[in-house]
């Protein structure tokens, strides 16, 4: 599929391929994959998306997934469209700079069809090379269906070889992994909201200051209420992003030990949460949390 045929995406029903890749006549790597995520709503989705977009403020590195750094960010504060992430991408065992940035969905669709058909979030922008130039465009829609929701995700690149056209593919098609997590955290739909990183998770006030760092993870102070607490993506009521909460538990349900998901963790992403973070995680969004943890803990 040309990128010019974007509203082809939003049609109900599946296009003769879903997840592959191809190399298109202009040269650009064409990838699509298409994520079930069931059980799990289209909101909880988009929040996620767009969480993740609108936090993470660093120039020192900020590891946002184990493959991937940003190391900047120009963002207006509780927004994405428009905000540009400059980061690296490890591909195999190389890294690949790239640069994102964010755009209106009315410019790629007829967002008059979204409603029609069942469309709850759509992330889309353009891709540069490190020099500036153009490289490509990434598309990411999110919509309600029958067994929970899904995310149809299209990327349009230069310069890639097929072998990491089939790491971007394991990669969006690993997003799955977040429906049970993601279930289990909103199963109350009045936590699901548009909260940002300028907003206080407690009272909603945006009278909030810095209040130091503590591994790796920036703490803010909220004059009106007096909590304390990070502003990093993560989900209501927990301190920590959804990203490292999802590596602990694929890496329990894989059969690591809990000293060995805390070491991984920490040298991935550089944040170290202790044993009984661990604990408590497993036992409420893991499958096997409720047997003997103590003879995993070794």
């Amino acid at each position: 599929m040309l990128r010019e045929n974007y509203n082809h995406l939003l049609e109900p029903g599946y296009l003769p391929i879903e997840t592959g890749y191809h190399r298109l006549p202009n040269g650009q790597m064409y990838i699509a994959t298409l994520t079930p995520m069931r059980d799990c709503r289209a909101e909880w989705i988009n929040w996620w998306f767009i969480n993740h977009l609108k936090y993470y403020n660093s120039t020192r590195g900020e590891p946002v997934a184990p493959y991937v750094t940003i190391w900047d960010r120009n963002r207006q504060p509780g927004r994405y469209m428009g905000t540009a992430q400059v980061g690296e991408i490890k591909l195999g065992p190389s890294l690949r700079k790239f640069k994102i940035k964010y755009e209106n969905p009315a410019n790629y669709f007829d967002t008059s069809r979204f409603a029609e058909y069942k469309i709850k979030g759509v992330i889309c922008g353009k891709l540069f090379f490190p020099d500036g130039s153009l490289e490509g465009n990434i598309v990411h829609l999110i919509r309600d269906t029958s067994y929970g929701c899904e995310i149809r995700t299209r990327l349009w690149t230069y310069d890639l070889s097929e072998e990491n056209a089939k790491l971007h593919i394991e990669r969006f098609l690993a997003i799955n992994s977040l429906s049970d997590l993601l279930k289990k955290s909103f199963e109350n739909p009045d936590l699901i909201s548009d909260k940002t990183s300028t907003t206080c998770k407690y009272c909603q006030s945006s009278r909030i200051v810095r209040n130091g760092s503590r591994k790796g993870l920036q703490y803010w102070l909220c004059k009106d209420c007096g909590h304390s607490f990070t502003g990093n993506g993560a989900l209501p009521k927990m301190k920590y992003p959804i990203t490292i909460v999802d590596m602990a538990i694929s890496q329990y349900s894989a059969g690591h030990s809990i000293n060995h998901i805390c070491k991984e963790i920490e040298k991935k992403t550089g944040i170290l949460p202790s044993t009984s973070t661990i604990f408590r995680w497993i036992r409420l969004f893991s499958p096997e949390g409720q047997i003997d943890l103590q003879a995993t803990s070794g």
